[in-house]
């Protein structure tokens, strides 16, 4: 089985490490950075299965790097927050995220949530290799 390949934008390095220890390396390859445009660049180079974003970002919101992920690639996105308001839940799902998870969390949540969205992915990668074959 592949490496769930899992890039965690998060400026607080607490958090990076923390999911770096609670992402079974068996199962996750985790590259991790604190800067939103390092982020934006890294999506390029290392192709992540998935973005784990946090909701407050230096520099940029996470809706703002939202919009720019989705110009460039259709990754799943799952925002991290410690806000539980409605609006800011909806305006992140509104700007392309997938998935949004309010902190605290249990591991298990966490690793179940990144399950589903890379389900997801890959059935929706499946049904559109199978419709451009029909072609």
């Amino acid at each position: 089985m592949d490496l769930i390949r899992v890039l965690v934008i998060d400026g607080d390095i607490d958090t990076t490490d923390m999911l770096k220890m609670v992402l079974d390396p068996d199962e996750f390859e985790v590259i991790a950075t604190d800067s939103s445009k390092e982020g934006i660049e890294l999506i390029n180079q290392k192709n992540p299965d998935i973005i784990i974003l946090d909701q407050i970002m230096p520099m940029m919101r996470s809706r703002e790097i939202c919009k720019v992920v989705r110009k460039i690639n259709q990754v799943p996105i799952l925002v991290l927050s410690v806000v539980n308001k409605p609006d800011t839940i909806a305006r992140s799902l509104d700007a392309g995220a997938d998935d949004y998870l309010v902190k605290p969390f249990t591991n298990g949540v966490l690793v179940a949530h990144l399950h589903k969205l890379i389900r997801r992915s890959r059935t929706e990668m499946s049904i559109n290799e199978v419709n451009n074959h029909s072609l």
